[in-house]
């Protein structure tokens, strides 16, 4: 957060952004909770990643691009903000969706994983901060280019992270091992909207029938 902290600084970051962030993730979480067919499950999937992806890239680029704690700044990054705690809780929400069909030790992986991304990224913060240090530094343009290289370095390495969950993803996806599980839940499952989350379309088609 210290690089939005240097381009945004009257917006105080490490509170607004945190707040924007989990406050609406947990929104848009049980905004899905209750509404269980809005959206496919392929499409929780691969949309959450792919628009995650695409935040960590137009996040920074207009917080970079935009003049410095600027009105349009402040808006626009904080609108994609707001949009990307959406995008976050589809993708979540679409893969505590996934492991519930699978066997337990599935659902105890998925919340270790997790905790372990967590760590691998405040470490990836650390060292970026350790290896590019600006705090010797008193000249402004000289601290906007460390910082504009601290921000791509760490949202870069974020994004393809992201990228290699994907392609793991597309390539499990239609393995018979997830698609024997999918199955099985899709058979005996007499809940309609839990249905949908795979059938996507399909299952309002069947209702309007």
């Amino acid at each position: 957060l210290d690089f939005f902290d240097f381009f945004l600084h009257s917006m105080n970051p490490y509170v607004s952004f945190s707040f924007l962030n989990y406050i609406l993730n947990i929104a848009f979480l049980c905004l899905l909770m209750i509404k269980k067919d809005l959206f496919p499950l392929k499409f929780q999937l691969i949309g959450g990643i792919v628009g995650s992806i695409a935040f960590l890239i137009l996040i920074p680029a207009f917080t970079i691009i935009l003049e410095k704690d600027s009105f349009a700044n402040r808006f626009i990054t904080g609108t994609l903000v707001v949009l990307m705690g959406f995008i976050n809780a589809l993708c979540s929400g679409g893969f505590f969706n996934l492991v519930s069909y699978f066997p337990l030790e599935m659902i105890v992986s998925l919340s270790a994983g997790q905790g372990f991304s967590g760590i691998a990224m405040n470490v990836l913060q650390y060292i970026v901060l350790l290896s590019i240090n600006s705090n010797n530094m008193k000249d402004e343009n000289e601290k906007k280019r460390i910082y504009t290289i601290r921000g791509w370095v760490f949202f870069s390495i974020s994004s393809l992270i992201l990228l290699l969950c994907l392609i793991l993803l597309l390539l499990n996806y239609n393995s018979p091992y997830f698609q024997y599980y999918l199955k099985k839940s899709k058979e005996s499952s007499e809940d309609e909207a839990t249905k949908g989350l795979i059938e996507g379309e399909e299952n309002t088609d069947n209702k309007k029938n």
